[in-house]
Formats: C-alpha cells, sequence, structure tokens
C-alpha cells in the first residue's frame, strides 16, 4: 500500500524530530560540569622531610669532635670539643642519627652523649656501665653497645635506659674477646669479635648462631677487624691489619675484597668505622687521616679530609686500637693512654717505643 505524501512528510518530520532531540541531549551532557577530583596526596621522601639522613657525622677521635659533612664530602660544621663535661668529647668513636638526635660514642668519657642536629647537648648515658666502648648500632628502639673492655654487648633504650646485656670474655661460641663494633638488622645481629679474629651472629634473641674468621693475612683470614655495617643482605667489615675491605653474605661467604696497604686512592691504613648514607658506603681511613667513599659493589668514588685540626681535616678518624707489637715494629715513640690506645703526646702520660 503506497503512502500519501502527507504521510511521507509526517514519518520525515518526526525522523528530523528525533534527530534534533538526540543532538541536543549530547550538547547539553557534554556541557554539564565535570565532578571535581580529590588531588592526589604530594607523598615526599622521608629523606628529603629528614635533611640529616643525607648528612655523615665523622668522629675525629683525637681532635675530640665530630665533624659533619654532606654526602659529597662538603664540610658542614662541627659538634662538640675535647674535655669531660656536658657536650665535651674524648676520642668518640661512633655515630648515629635517630628521632633528631644524634648519638655520639664517648669512648675515652665512658658514655654515650646526645645532642640536637644543631649540636646542643641534651643527655647521656652508660657511664656507670660501659668501659671504654667502640662500636654501637641501632635496631627496633634498642641501642647495642659493644662494651669492649668489658667484654659484652650492652642494650639500651635511645632514652639511655639500660635494657640487657649478653656475653662474656673468652674464646668459646658466644664469648668475647674486646669486641670492636656491632650491626644489628632484620637477619640478626652481627659481632666483630675482634681479639679472636672473628665474627659472630646471633639470632635476634641473642642465641648464638655461626661464626666465621681465623687470624690470617691470607684471603679467608682477619687481622683484627675494627669496623662492620650491613646494607642489603652484604656486610662490610673493616679488616683492619690486613689494611682492606672485606664484603661478605649472611652466611659468611665472602664475596669481594677491595683495598690494600698505601696511601694511594683506593689504599687504606689501619682504615676503621664504616658508615652508608644515601647508598654510599662510607670508610674511616683512620691512620689516612681521611674519609673514602665506595659504592656498594666496592667500586671507590672519592675522598676526602687531610690530616689537622681544622675545618675538614682529622686526626684519627673512627678511631683505633693499636697493639704493642705495632708499637715495638715503629722506628720511633708513640704516646699511649691507660688502654693502650695512641693520643695526642699534648695530653700523654706514658711512652711507649
Amino acid at each position: 500500500m503506497k503512502k500519501s505524501p502527507s504521510q511521507k512528510k509526517a514519518v520525515v518530520i518526526t525522523i528530523l524530530g528525533i534527530v534534533i532531540i538526540i543532538l541536543l541531549l549530547t550538547f547539553f551532557r557534554g556541557k554539564q560540569p565535570v565532578p571535581q577530583q580529590e588531588p592526589e596526596e604530594l607523598i615526599i621522601p622521608q629523606e628529603a622531610l629528614q635533611p640529616e639522613k643525607s648528612l655523615v657525622y665523622i668522629p675525629d677521635t683525637l681532635n675530640g669532635r665530630i665533624q659533619v659533612f654532606d654526602s659529597e664530602g662538603k664540610f658542614m660544621k662541627i659538634i662538640g670539643k675535647p674535655g669531660r663535661d656536658e657536650g665535651e668529647l674524648r676520642m668518640p668513636t661512633d655515630t648515629l642519627v635517630y628521632q633528631d638526635k644524634l648519638y655520639v660514642l664517648d669512648k675515652g668519657n665512658n658514655r654515650v652523649q646526645v645532642f640536637d642536629l644543631d649540636g646542643n647537648p641534651r643527655f647521656s648515658f652508660g657511664d656507670k656501665k660501659l668501659k671504654f666502648p667502640l662500636g654501637f648500632d641501632l635496631y627496633q628502639d634498642q641501642i647495642y653497645v659493644t662494651d669492649t673492655y668489658n667484654t659484652e654487648i650492652d642494650i639500651f633504650s635511645p632514652e639511655g635506659t639500660y635494657i640487657a646485656s649478653f656475653g662474656k670474655r673468652g674464646r668459646k661460641d658466644g664469648e668475647f674477646r674486646y669486641p670492636s663494633d656491632i650491626a644489628v638488622d632484620d637477619q640478626g645481629i652481627f659481632i666483630l669479635d675482634t681479639d679472636n679474629n672473628r665474627i659472630q651472629f646471633f639470632d635476634q634473641n641473642k642465641k648464638f648462631i655461626s661464626k666465621w674468621g681465623i687470624y690470617s693475612s691470607k684471603e679467608y683470614g682477619l687481622r683484627f677487624p675494627f669496623g662492620i655495617e650491613t646494607y642489603n643482605n652484604k656486610i662490610y667489615v673493616s679488616d683492619t691489619r690486613n689494611h682492606r675491605m672485606n664484603v661478605y653474605d649472611t652466611q659468611g661467604t665472602l664475596l669481594k675484597q677491595f683495598g690494600d696497604f698505601g696511601k694511594d686512592e683506593e689504599e687504606f691504613k689501619f682504615q676503621s668505622k664504616i658508615w652508608v648514607v644515601n647508598d654510599l658506603i662510607y670508610i674511616a681511613d683512620t691512620k689516612n687521616n681521611r674519609i673514602k667513599a665506595y659504592n656498594p659493589e666496592g667500586t671507590f668514588l672519592f675522598t676526602f679530609g687531610k690530616f689537622g685540626k681544622g675545618e675538614g681535616e682529622f686526626r684519627a678518624p673512627g678511631g683505633l686500637r693499636y697493639f704493642r707489637r705495632d708499637l715495638l715494629n715503629q722506628t720511633n715513640c708513640y704516646y699511649v693512654n691507660a688502654t693502650g690506645d695512641i693520643i695526642d703526646t699534648s695530653n700523654t702520660t706514658r711512652e711507649k717505643c
């Protein structure tokens, strides 16, 4: 049946009306306001919020002070001065930063001194417990101190409250002879048992697990190691009298060695403490009176410091124990304190040649 002209016209008008309605709906829908999205939270790296995490705090041992540098070795400031009073230091050997405070192992005063990051003294602790402590570390709100001449490990809260001790003098598993440094992480507790020339490993419950090391200058030997640090499941050890760095996995397998005796850029003379800042390994090259920076793979990057008493200058950074056999092998005399450590000749009480 054919549609009349009037019917055709009506169909066309209907179709046009539908098209116009669709276009109008599309137009006005595009004009509707877009819902406002909440702005994404700006996440600032913790290191940016805590600039002190990018600084290196070096114990300038014989100058009785802490020198502060940026991560590239630029001198920033000095904290502390020689002495026995509050805010004064005698042969500081190690540092750590925690909750806007600088903790300093004040060896000669048998205590830990705590400063704010501007260098103002806040409090101290351990003077009735510690005897010539040489190293410390912090883990889960506990400070582990190598109480060297008491041959034990002492544990304190960050506020200085004594918590516990473990270890005693000896050569058996779990015993020490002059422990000089400690590193604590999720794996457990690694202790430099210096005069036994070994590293002892304990779990978080202070239970002995394993040990490695023997007195030797050969590849797998140790000779009076003095500094230890853990980073990325590796253990960095200052093999001090072998004048080299040893890198182990957490099971004690030797992964790498670098360094040799001497004064050149990649050589050491009685290196001691180790610090990790911004993925760099800083090593106190103690008798060369400088700090050396390496990447975690052991590649040398740069060095800073020289012998002296001025800003950016050192005298035995990181501290060091000298042994009578070392002194007897020298052609000149050294002045030492009652513990056998070489000290400033202007403050001497005894002489050994």
